[in-house]
């Protein structure tokens, strides 16, 4: 299989001497891959077949909006891979079935027109309930995780400004349900 091949001759051992420098030269750095699609790691698996190349230096950046919109449960990531995760986004997708069903999501072009686009990001928790939030918050907590949650904008119906402070108002509003139990 080609995704073998390149793993056994190329991304592994890149990936190792990457390991191996961060070892020796910055030891306690933690390098984190995105898992986004279009590149080698966007998956559970891919980036456990990469595990097997390197060291714990090497982790991730858990970004579920990647995961919404491939059709895959961050909390299963997190559950699978939970204790490499090294920072986090929060950001969240809006799906449309109905443009899915005719165009899937890989489609041609960046989600850059959100009344033609089969899904695009959004701010956290317009994509996704609270409940959903919450789950995945939850899931971070048994993981171990206890960092930062960076609010990336990429949502296109709104500037920078707006879209942060949706996120914002989101992610205060989910850490106030997880505080009521």
């Amino acid at each position: 299989r080609l995704f073998d091949w390149q793993m056994t001759h190329e991304v592994g051992p890149f990936w190792r001497s990457v390991s191996d420098r961060l070892e020796t030269e910055a030891p306690g750095l933690m390098v984190c891959l995105e898992l986004h699609p279009g590149v080698t790691i966007f998956s559970t698996a891919g980036f456990e077949a990469l595990a097997a190349h390197v060291g714990r230096n090497v982790g991730l950046n858990l970004d579920p909006s990647h995961f919404w919109w491939q059709g895959i449960d961050p909390v299963t990531v997190i559950e699978a891979l939970g204790d490499r995760i090294g920072f986090s986004h929060g950001k969240d997708t809006l799906l449309f079935p109905e443009r899915i069903r005719k165009h899937g999501v890989l489609h041609y072009a960046p989600p850059s027109d959100p009344d033609k686009a089969p899904w695009h990001f959004a701010p956290v928790g317009e994509g996704h309930g609270t409940e959903t939030w919450v789950a995945l918050l939850h899931a971070m907590q048994r993981a171990g995780y206890d960092g930062v949650i960076s609010i990336e904008h990429e949502d296109p119906r709104y500037d920078g400004e707006e879209g942060t402070a949706r996120s914002l108002k989101g992610l205060q509003e989910i850490l106030q349900r997880m505080d009521r139990g």
